[in-house]
């Protein structure tokens, strides 16, 4: 009675936080064609969805791949422009289904081996419910599109995905009580076990 009357203590005093596992997926839609791969000039962008697992309990923030933006067949010596804008989508399924977006505008040309496409998000932050918040890793201004010739074409979006930690519980007054009465019986009962039988 008495390890349980503790282990009831022990419980009531010790609040605990656990944050959650963060599932996930993106997508990305170019305004130009309604789909995740545009045609601009002699070449294409394509979306490549990003996603994946996290676990804030281990590291918040943690670190999550948005998606990756590949140029392909763009001319060396013609310049082609790029713009519209990429809405990128983001859909959680853990811990709570929710889901929001990013749109960011495209800007500037691409040759085969030369850029200044240019990707600029507005909004650069969302919480989506569980109070998970995702945020793209931006640089003031803008993602550079790189290329065909750097990096195979592979712009990648990162970003953070975090929740604010509850701070430590203060126990209630009433819990208090509790526990001092507990105390108190424990008193009780350890001293009448220890006292010799009355004649």
């Amino acid at each position: 009675m008495i390890k349980q009357l503790l282990l009831t203590i022990a419980l009531l005093t010790s609040p605990t936080f656990a944050a959650p596992i963060v599932t996930y997926t993106t997508s990305g839609v170019f305004s130009s064609s309604g789909s995740a791969l545009a045609t601009f000039g002699s070449g294409t962008l394509t979306f490549v969805p990003g996603g994946g697992m996290v676990d804030l309990d281990l590291l918040n923030p943690s670190n999550g791949n948005l998606g990756t933006i590949v140029a392909t067949g763009f001319s060396p010596t013609s310049m082609s422009a790029i713009s519209g804008s990429l809405t990128l989508n983001i859909l959680q399924t853990t811990p709570f289904a929710g889901s929001g977006a990013f749109v960011g505008t495209l800007s500037g040309s691409l040759l085969s081996n030369a850029s200044s496409g240019m990707l600029l998000f507005s909004a650069t932050s969302i919480t989506l419910p569980g109070n998970v918040t995702y945020t793209i890793s931006q640089p003031p201004a803008g993602f550079l599109v790189v290329p065909p010739t750097t990096n195979n074409g592979m712009t990648t979006l990162q970003g953070t995905i975090s929740m604010p930690v509850s701070p430590a519980t203060v126990p209630e007054p009433a819990t208090f009580g509790l526990i001092g009465t507990a105390l108190g019986v424990l008193g009780v009962m350890r001293r009448r076990a220890s006292s010799p039988p009355r004649a």
